[in-house]
């Protein structure tokens, strides 16, 4: 299953900056809101996970690169600096529950 998420930035004094290694945080996020629906299923995934063979695992999940554009690239710092106020990211589930999860994860009040 894959979902379209849009992310409204809210308007802040000083501009928002994204590390340019972004990857683990978006993982790490969608491991937390996954927790937010079932903390037993994420702990699972995250310290178990689904395995094939003797030593690899499966990933039930995967994620676009984010479409923030546009943005103005700090090489030193390392840092993405958002221009606009909108972000996109696709996501990808493999097993049901985790679709489930990261929906209910989602919409609940936190």
């Amino acid at each position: 299953m894959r979902f379209q998420l849009t992310l409204t930035l809210t308007p802040k004094k000083e501009r928002a900056a994204i590390p340019k290694d972004y990857y683990r945080w978006i993982s790490a996020w969608i491991y937390r809101v996954i927790a937010k629906a079932d903390k037993e299923f994420s702990t699972f995934l995250h310290d178990t996970g689904y395995r094939h063979g003797a030593n690899k695992t499966f990933k039930i999940f995967t994620f676009s690169r984010l479409d923030l554009y546009p943005f103005k690239e700090d090489k030193k710092m390392q840092l993405f600096y958002l221009q606009g106020n909108e972000i996109r990211l696709e996501l990808a589930f493999q097993i049901d529950q985790a679709s489930t999860s990261i929906i209910h994860g989602l919409f609940l009040k936190p």
